[in-house]
């Protein structure tokens, strides 16, 4: 049984196709969590309805005021099944979505064993409002290896993976719930504890439409030197806002996996996590000698020039 967490909050422009997109998987033994953050439109009726129409299949858990990170971690507290994925609520998934995953992460469950907290996720096409392609790739989009840019180091600093391509299992659901308020976000969390303690790898291919709106929480960025300008003149507080949060995070998975964590990896996340109690010279030869670099060089650039 695979266990869909959807979070949901003023979502009825997309909802029903998002959902659609579900019931028409391929592969069909899967239930679809919905919790609500508080929506004010009609998203709980949308809900309610479709509840009524696959009784056991889509269950409605409640609909209180939270933040996304929130709404999936208390999600994630109600998950029961062998695997889970996210989904958010203005995506369409493709067909084979689930499908894929699935065989993906059952090959990594013969290379690494089945008791080995495991982690799958997908590229995206990125489209606007109406679901016309602007992007063939999320991934190229933001400039995002997904293969180097899976290591511990890495993860501390970027996240690769999006949340609403992500198939994970049981073994790593246990360790993560529930996730950290101090988390940067759901997703993110996920992705490090995946590499952290036991193996995250990408499927390169193409699951789901990721739809661009005005309402995204955060969306598919372009990586290009106007966009690194934009953050730039955003601020410099933000920019280190930005990072040192990453470092809280740190501390948090720290703290929740500190006795299953291998002793090399805990001793980075150890110095991570002070990150910002440390000098301008300490923290460039943290970054050097730990390799937390970044995807990009505008973006290393950026982070030695500001941190």
């Amino acid at each position: 049984m695979i266990d869909i967490l959807l979070a949901t909050c003023n979502s009825a422009p997309f909802l029903r196709q998002q959902i659609d997109s579900i019931l028409a998987q391929s592969e069909t033994d899967w239930r679809l969590l919905i919790r609500d953050g508080g929506s004010t439109d009609e998203t709980l009726d949308i809900i309610r309805e479709y509840c009524r129409d696959y009784p056991g299949k889509i269950v409605f858990l409640e609909s209180k005021p939270a933040s996304a990170l929130e709404n999936f971690s208390e999600l994630l507290g109600h998950s029961t099944g062998e695997l889970v994925m996210f989904a958010d609520h203005d995506d369409l998934w493709l067909p084979e979505k689930i499908a894929q995953s699935v065989q993906m992460l059952h090959e990594m469950e013969k290379e690494f064993g089945e008791t080995v907290p495991l982690c799958v996720f997908t590229d995206a096409f990125v489209t606007d409002e109406d679901l016309q392609v602007i992007c063939d790739s999320n991934l190229a989009n933001q400039h995002l290896d997904p293969v180097a840019g899976l290591s511990p180091s890495k993860l501390l600093v970027q996240n690769v993976p999006s949340g609403n391509t992500m198939l994970f299992n049981a073994k790593l659901r246990t360790l993560i719930d529930p996730i950290p308020v101090s988390a940067v976000m759901h997703d993110h969390y996920t992705a490090l504890a995946a590499a952290c303690l036991g193996r995250i790898r990408c499927l390169p291919e193409k699951t789901l439409y990721y739809r661009q709106h005005g309402k995204n929480v955060l969306g598919s960025s372009r990586y290009s030197l106007a966009g690194m300008f934009r953050k730039f003149f955003q601020g410099t507080g933000i920019v280190r806002k930005r990072f040192f949060a990453n470092c809280r995070q740190a501390a948090a998975l720290l703290e929740q996996c500190r006795d299953v964590l291998d002793p090399e990896i805990r001793d980075v996340l150890a110095e991570f996590a002070v990150m910002e109690k440390l000098n301008w010279f300490q923290r460039r030869t943290l970054i050097i000698r730990r390799g937390l670099w970044k995807n990009g060089f505008l973006r290393n650039l950026g982070m030695l020039l500001i941190i």
